[in-house]
């Protein structure tokens, strides 16, 4: 008889611990969030003579990014010009100009970025 109240204290006890650390992780996991907000993550596409499409993409690309936003971190989209012997780049230097999480770099802005960083 003892053994079974044991048994049934041990197995109580255990419930309510594992509700209270399911309870603490979900909070920390909600505090956490906060902490991500510093973190950015970036899409990266590389482009070469698509004046024709590029700015279709990158709305489509910035639209994705914005409605997949859950607040855990920022996105942004960083547009590679690999050397475009049509408009491309300006294009995308117009659009990086009104729309705010966009970063249009050329090969060598691109090159640069990366070797300060590392």
């Amino acid at each position: 008889m003892f053994i079974d109240f044991l048994f049934g204290a041990l197995v109580c006890f255990f419930s309510v611990y594992g509700f209270v650390m399911l309870f603490i992780n979900i909070r920390s996991y909600i505090d956490d969030k906060s902490i991500l907000k510093d973190k950015t993550v970036y899409t990266v596409i590389a482009v070469k003579n698509e004046e024709n499409s590029i700015e279709r993409v990158v709305d489509s690309l910035l639209m994705k990014l914005l409605k997949d936003d859950n607040g855990a971190y920022r996105n942004r989209l960083a547009v590679i010009d690999l050397g475009s012997e049509d408009n491309t780049l300006g294009i995308l230097k117009k659009m990086e100009e009104d729309r705010q999480p966009l970063f249009v770099y050329d090969m060598d802005d691109f090159m640069r970025e990366m070797l300060k960083k590392h």
